[in-house]
């Protein structure tokens, strides 16, 4: 069986780098919805 954990439709609080600072401010300035989820493989 294999988990993912839950979809997240905000943007984070703390960036990794200014590209994905840019992306979501982009996202957020044309009103386009986007879903991001962190992977979590569990092998059960």
């Amino acid at each position: 069986m294999f988990y993912i954990s839950n979809i997240m439709r905000i943007a984070p609080k703390e960036y990794k780098n200014q590209l994905q600072k840019e992306t979501y401010k982009a996202l957020a300035d044309k009103f386009l919805p986007f879903a991001k989820h962190k992977p979590v493989i569990v092998a059960i």
